[in-house]
């Protein structure tokens, strides 16, 4: 042990100051987490703790098939809200995402004693530590220097996490399956790039651990669907051009993964009332939320042609990442001399991966975008996504001018 931590001071050296910026994120978050649910302003939360609480209080989720039940008992049966789907009882089920963030947080807070908000911030609390954490190995992992070397840019990367307005406030109390999924895909990422790199001892390990977080991805928010879509697209075209048949195997697992989850989702939902009728229940949700319909249908008034619905994005991401924001404008400025001298001094290495790291994120957001535009445009929460993008790309910048002071650095010691 103290051979491997001599071996990775600076590994053990930078995990040890996330842990710091961690516990300080959590002492400046205090005093709000310790607040009991406020009305208006956790009502996502509040989604996961009605459905857990009735899940606990009737013999646990398998009574229910597992379907996130949103009715207390026979005073609140056949009381439409949520657009939900309705059981011959008149008991009402939410049906607009997969299940996994409600299943997932029941046997969590069980662990931790039961359904509280308090237990829920715990979980959500530790998802943050882990996403920024895994933001680190990811930059630290993108890096073409020494792996025995301080990670600025993974460091600074996960403090920018830690600390953006967005990240403070959603992974505190608010929590949800877009919540869930974000560390779902920040895992995907970083175990992408293994593959991509060959950095792994067992093939059957690293196309088990992408088939598991695809699938728990899939089955907890749309946003999974459309990563594994395009991530097995691009895989399937890089075997193509490399025939090397791990890209192939890895296809086959994303689109196994994926379907399983999808299919189980359908198979627990149409077991509530029928096929038919979760059917009819999901297009009417769509359409209202969707954006794509008239500005009378689209919730909020929102819709893909109205240009308020951009001015509400907009407002929404910079009120919870204008410090990454601001850091991508400084950082872009000083990127342009970097490319003049990049062509006449030194070629940077490892572009088209972070490209690709970039776009495996990046199309699948944008799709996400277009196809629930309504909902992006509404919920503030929606921009969490949106904010991991922006810090991966910051990262990304960061690596160049960390590869050109390393260069800089070896050429004044060539010359002493």
């Amino acid at each position: 042990m103290k051979s491997y931590l001599l071996k990775n001071k600076f590994h053990f050296l930078a995990t040890s100051l996330i842990i710091v910026l961690f516990s300080f994120s959590v002492f400046l978050r205090q005093e709000r987490l310790e607040t009991g649910v406020v009305p208006g302003e956790e009502w996502i939360s509040a989604h996961v703790l009605m459905t857990t609480e009735i899940w606990q209080d009737n013999g646990g989720p398998s009574n229910y098939n597992f379907n996130p039940i949103y009715t207390y008992g026979k005073g609140s049966q056949k009381v439409v809200s949520l657009g939900g789907v309705m059981d011959e009882e008149g008991n009402f089920y939410y049906v607009s995402y997969p299940p996994f963030v409600f299943i997932f947080s029941y046997y969590g807070m069980q662990l931790l004693g039961g359904v509280s908000p308090y237990n829920l911030r715990t979980i959500n609390l530790v998802l943050h530590f882990f996403c920024a954490f895994f933001i680190y190995l990811i930059i630290r992992k993108m890096s073409t220097i020494s792996k025995d070397h301080f990670s600025v840019p993974g460091v600074f990367c996960a403090f920018v996490y830690l600390f953006s307005s967005g990240t403070l406030w959603i992974h505190g109390v608010l929590f949800f399956s877009d919540i869930l999924v974000q560390f779902f895909l920040i895992l995907i990422i970083y175990f992408i790039i293994k593959l991509v790199k060959n950095d792994f001892e067992r093939e059957w390990k690293i196309l088990g651990t992408l088939g598991i977080l695809f699938f728990l991805a899939a089955y907890t928010e749309w946003m999974g669907l459309f990563m594994a879509f395009f991530s097995g697209c691009s895989f399937l075209i890089i075997y193509l051009l490399k025939k090397k048949s791990i890209f192939l195997k890895t296809f086959l697992v994303l689109g196994i993964s994926s379907s399983l989850a999808l299919g189980l989702t359908i198979i627990q939902y149409s077991s509530i009332n029928g096929m038919d009728n979760l059917i009819e229940v999901s297009e009417k949700k769509y359409d209202i939320r969707s954006g794509h319909q008239s500005e009378e249908i689209s919730e909020g008034g929102f819709g893909i042609t109205n240009i308020d619905s951009y001015r509400k994005m907009n407002y929404n991401f910079n009120q919870n990442f204008l410090m990454v924001v601001n850091l991508l404008g400084i950082l872009g400025v000083l990127f342009i001399p970097l490319l003049i001298w990049r062509k006449t001094r030194q070629k940077m290495t490892g572009m088209r991966l972070k490209g690709f790291v970039l776009l495996t994120l990046g199309i699948p957001l944008f799709c996400h975008l277009f196809v629930f535009f309504n909902f992006n445009a509404i919920h503030d929460f929606a921009t969490l996504k949106f904010g991991l993008f922006a810090v991966l790309t910051l990262g990304m910048l960061l690596l160049n001018f960390e590869q050109m002071l390393e260069f800089k650095l070896k050429l004044v010691l060539l010359i002493l």
